[in-house]
């Protein structure tokens, strides 16, 4: 994606802050995740898709936790049906959230490897400049709803931060399941994956201009 769309997404963000602390960030009662630091939130509609974010920016990382979700119930039936369609949909959100990185950052894609999240099955993706990691993201589909939880850090990346911010992702017993379609929506797994690094990609702006005024 040009800057230019990112420039639109901008537009449509709100932003406000809380306290410096050590927080549980959640969208709904499914899935959470703890964070430390001063919290910008920003939350916005395109289309048929809505896209929340809470996002901290402490010691030189940002943690970035989104939630994307498809509003148009017609579309539910084209979510992932069996494991195998739920791992080609997440190879196709990598694919568009590495091309989209790609574009706007230069970060290429490392590797990318099957995680398990208490049972659920997940995909996790490392992106950089060459071995020298700077992007680390875990994709989780939940019913209609896409998780995307990352860690970025081009300088220093600190695998120990990382870890104890991926570690506490939790996942509740009641969420509607993983397997909610009846076909396989790879092109849509393509799409949301280029939003996420979208979301990615403004909201270290955002969070940028939000400290500088703050400082002023």
């Amino acid at each position: 994606m040009k800057l230019k769309v990112l420039f639109f997404f901008m537009i449509t963000l709100s932003c406000f802050a809380q306290q410096d602390t050590l927080s549980t960030q959640k969208f709904d009662d499914f899935v959470s995740v703890k964070m430390q630091g001063e919290i910008t939130k920003t939350d916005s509609i395109l289309g048929m898709y809505d896209m929340k974010s809470r996002t901290a920016l402490f010691e030189g990382s940002y943690y970035v936790f989104q939630k994307l979700i498809i509003l148009n119930s017609e579309e539910e039936g084209i979510m992932p049906g069996d494991e195998e369609s739920l791992y080609k949909y997440y190879g196709y959100m990598s694919k568009g959230f590495i091309n989209t990185l790609e574009a706007n950052s230069g970060y290429k894609l490392i590797d990318t490897t099957r995680v398990d999240i208490q049972g659920y099955k997940a995909l996790k993706i490392r992106a950089g400049f060459k071995k020298k990691k700077a992007v680390e993201a875990i994709f989780l589909v939940l019913g209609t709803a896409n998780y995307i939880i990352s860690y970025t850090n081009q300088d220093e990346f600190n695998e120990k931060e990382k870890e104890i911010f991926f570690k506490s992702i939790s996942i509740s017993e009641n969420n509607p399941g993983q397997f909610t379609g009846v076909s396989s929506a790879y092109r849509l797994g393509e799409m949301l994956g280029e939003l996420s690094a979208v979301l990615v990609i403004i909201i270290i702006v955002v969070v940028l201009v939000i400290r500088s005024k703050k400082k002023k």
